[in-house]
């Protein structure tokens, strides 16, 4: 399976020191593992679901809507690991 990287809107759960869930937009999300390069090339990585749905409660924070989100080296990588 070949990972996707995710332009997701959702919110931060309240915590002891906000007691209110906090939005937030364009977190940049992979639902692959961490290869330790991706966050090299593009440091708006800001999660990996290690295979986990991205539409999900990630302990944290909750994606509620996603988009692809295909930067131009992304797309070069998934084709070079293709071959």
């Amino acid at each position: 399976m070949t990972a996707k990287l995710w332009s997701c809107d959702g919110y931060w759960k309240p915590t002891v020191w906000n007691d209110k869930k906090q939005p937030f937009s364009n977190m940049i999300v992979c639902d692959g593992e961490w290869d330790g390069m991706e966050d090299a090339v593009d440091e708006r990585i800001f999660y990996y679901t290690d295979g986990d749905g991205v539409l999900n409660d990630h302990g944290d924070f909750v994606v509620e809507c996603v988009s692809e989100y295909t930067p131009e080296w992304w797309t070069k990588k998934q084709e070079e690991t293709a071959k």
